[in-house]
């Protein structure tokens, strides 16, 4: 709990969450495969296609 509460953590949410806003994010889960943006749960089937037809 003691982690979870340090500073370290805090300010890597804070960074993570502007990272998030700046790149689009509106809500959870949000995939990133480089710039394509998958948002739902309903989407790992199509990340899953997207990977395995881009790489």
């Amino acid at each position: 709990m003691a982690r979870a509460e340090s500073e370290e953590l805090t300010d890597r949410l804070k960074r993570e969450t502007c990272e998030a806003i700046e790149r689009g994010v509106f809500g959870v889960p949000t995939i990133f495969v480089g710039d394509e943006m998958f948002w739902g749960n309903d989407r790992f089937e199509l990340v899953r296609h997207f990977l395995e037809n881009t790489a």
